[in-house]
């Protein structure tokens, strides 16, 4: 139905980390005279997934007023360089975070060229970020604003580790009273064919707002169950729908806290390894088809050694909302959308939709209506698709095939959307076409990064111009000697955070 709605409150359904991300967002974003709303229940738990993220996540915190200090001490926040794939092929491949090395890979010098014809596991072993990364090197220095692109770019150690559970309750914390919170239970929600009417509590208290934003996770409250918004499956494209997480303490943690995620092939899926300040997260991501909760637990376990910590089984609805705009409701989080981990994009289903909101309301003057809604489910429909994409082709190319799982994964038909990413950014001779206005959940460098580490530029041979060549070779030679100097200045990832956790950076 074609209605507006003119915004004076906004109410966010369900805490946890998505609802206080978009309260803290809103509140730094909106106008002041609009209410903000939140609803929680203290006795409802939260699913609290995603340890990692992607480097917007940083930058969301910041463009929310919300004080690095606060969060990262209070979430065990640990620096994320990028993800380490192991077992994926016969040697590890490494996709970085942020823009410094798309610019190792940038057009004009045509470093692309340069690095697809030469082996993969030489282009890993020279990329700066995996190199720092597995030197256990923190990308800042010391006390101060100095971090490992020497000030040549912007900073690629945005992403984190954290605790999912304490980041959104420490956000809490530090603004819940500039909101109207209810710590109450829902009961009800009326609607009409305008959308949410009101939410009625268990005490019958009628909760009132213009727009409706939807962070009941999975349940999807709002969006799936009241206005029957469907959630479209792909599983047919991503079968796994499980996982079970293991915490592990640490024994040697200059050595054990790395930062970066490691995730390594099991024989139903992966598991995530991930360090956080105060532990070791572990999990592992299957598909319930393929292998049941008992024997998903039992290899996790043998694989970190673990026998003693109490197992957390998680399923997970992989999938998402084609309108995530729909009247008066904008769902973000797990009821949006969600897809495995594997690069680490759930929070990013809340930090993106809430400023796609923000930023179509504010160009239509605080006004909610079918231009702001259809935009926002076109950018969202466009992130969301871009995510399944390369996650998919990672299992495209991997070449492990010894178990059921790992033959159905790697042998499935290419997707039509799918083809079209790959006559994007698989290169063909004699050139390779960037596109970061398109694609932007991942740039250009990332691409490739994940590309020729899964061996995707095999037998591909890029013919350059020798001044080209020779020109790439200086470029190369250039960020290895500045890593190398890199990894002998910075100090020791752990070593450093326990400078920023004991207020000394």
């Amino acid at each position: 139905m074609n209605t507006s709605h003119n915004i004076s409150s906004i109410c966010v359904f369900g805490g946890g980390t998505s609802g206080w991300l978009t309260a803290a967002y809103l509140l730094a974003k909106i106008p002041k005279h609009i209410k903000i709303i939140v609803v929680e229940s203290s006795t409802i738990g939260i699913i609290g997934v995603g340890e990692g993220t992607q480097p917007y996540t940083a930058q969301f915190l910041r463009e929310a007023e919300i004080p690095e200090h606060l969060w990262m001490k209070n979430a065990d926040a640990t620096y994320k360089l990028g993800v380490e794939f192991e077992g994926w092929h016969d040697r590890n491949y490494f996709v970085d975070n942020d823009s410094f090395d798309v610019h190792m890979l940038a057009p004009d010098t045509l470093t692309h060229k340069f690095w697809s014809n030469k082996p993969a596991q030489e282009f890993v072993d020279w990329l700066p970020a995996y190199r720092i990364a597995k030197a256990n090197r923190s990308p800042k220095l010391g006390s101060s604003k100095f971090d490992y692109s020497f000030g040549m770019m912007a900073p690629s150690w945005d992403a984190m580790h954290f605790n999912a559970y304490k980041i959104g309750e420490s956000i809490k914390n530090y603004i819940k009273d500039r909101v109207t919170l209810y710590d109450v239970v829902i009961k009800k929600v009326e609607h009409n064919d305008e959308g949410v009417q009101h939410l009625v509590t268990e005490n019958d208290e009628i909760i009132r707002a213009d727009v409706y934003i939807d962070c009941t996770g999975f349940r999807s409250m709002l969006l799936e169950e009241t206005l029957e918004e469907p959630h479209i499956s792909i599983e047919n494209l991503l079968p796994n729908d499980s996982a079970v997480a293991i915490p592990t303490q640490y024994i040697d943690p200059k050595a054990e806290c790395h930062p970066y995620t490691k995730a390594t092939t099991m024989k139903a899926g992966w598991r995530w390894t991930i360090p956080t300040y105060s532990r070791i997260g572990n999990g592992y991501v299957y598909s319930s088809k393929y292998i049941t909760k008992d024997e998903a637990e039992q290899e996790l376990r043998e694989a970190i050694g673990e026998h003693s910590a109490e197992a957390r089984h998680l399923k997970m609805k992989c999938g998402y909302k084609r309108q995530v705009a729909k009247n008066n409701v904008l769902a973000v989080g797990l009821s949006a959308g969600f897809v495995e981990p594997l690069e680490a994009t759930g929070i990013t289903f809340t930090t993106k939709a809430v400023e796609f909101f923000v930023d179509a309301i504010s160009e239509n003057n605080g006004i909610m209506n079918e231009q702001v809604r259809s935009t926002i489910n076109q950018k969202f429909y466009m992130m969301f698709s871009e995510i399944v994409n390369f996650i998919w082709l990672h299992y495209h190319y991997s070449s492990r095939k010894d178990t059921t799982y790992w033959k159905d994964v790697t042998n499935r038909p290419i997707p039509d959307h799918v083809k079209g990413v790959q006559q994007e950014f698989v290169p063909t001779p004699p050139d390779f076409v960037f596109k970061d206005d398109t694609y932007s959940m991942f740039h250009s460098g990332q691409w490739f990064e994940m590309l020729h580490g899964s061996s995707a530029y095999n037998g591909v041979i890029n013919m350059t111009h020798k001044n080209y060549e020779d020109y790439a070779q200086i470029f190369v030679d250039n960020r290895s000697q500045l890593t190398d100097e890199i990894i002998k200045k910075f100090p020791n990832h752990w070593e450093y955070l326990n400078g920023v956790y004991n207020g000394i950076h």
